[in-house]
């Protein structure tokens, strides 16, 4: 057996190209389809803010601290355009009354375009949904906690503030809300 094994060893002296292509081939492959991905992975969002509101910022800086995506704030106009120029494949118009909506708990809708169809915008739309549901369930602690607060001082705005701030810094539980989701218009039209 060991006579095999160093029989073979010395065969490997005869084909010592074929060896080192063995072991440089991996490192060239890795090179040149490791560089395809360029740009650390990120794909760019567009937002744009019609609202303008403390729950339309804090969607936006929630979005920001997942770090899945470059954030970049454009007017619906702009963001319609650069969609469809296929500059980005995503957009996101938080609608004016989005802050009165979550304050009343009222239904709305923000608007999710993209230009193509694939895995990372069904991702996207788990992200948003997810950052929804956390703000208005901290929105709704918020809320409730200001009504007791409220007899006692009388500067409830800086109490909801400081408030949001605390359950936010301390927020680790799971958010037990459901949402349902639909998309907006066809590939390449925009409702």
């Amino acid at each position: 057996m060991g006579s095999i094994f160093y029989g073979k060893i010395l065969n490997t002296r005869k084909s010592l190209g074929f060896i080192i292509l063995m072991l440089a081939l991996p490192l060239i492959m890795t090179f040149v389809f490791g560089g395809m991905n360029e740009g650390g992975g990120k794909q760019t969002l567009l937002i744009s803010n019609e609202d303008g509101s403390i729950y339309a910022e804090r969607l936006i800086k929630e979005i920001e601290e997942t770090n899945a995506y470059r954030i970049d704030l454009v007017n619906t106009e702009e963001l319609h355009k650069l969609l469809m120029d296929r500059r980005a494949e995503f957009g996101l118009v938080i609608p004016e009354g989005f802050n009165d909506a979550l304050a009343s708990r009222e239904v709305t809708d923000i608007k999710l375009l993209r230009t193509i169809e694939n895995a990372d915008f069904y991702a996207l739309q788990g992200i948003i949904r997810g950052v929804v549901q956390s703000i208005d369930y901290k929105s709704k602690i918020v809320f409730e906690g200001s009504k007791v607060i409220s007899a006692y001082v009388e500067d409830t705005e800086s109490v909801k503030n400081r408030l949001y701030n605390l359950v936010d810094e301390r927020w680790t539980g799971s958010v037990p809300l459901q949402t349902s989701s639909r998309l907006h218009g066809e590939q390449g039209k925009f409702i």
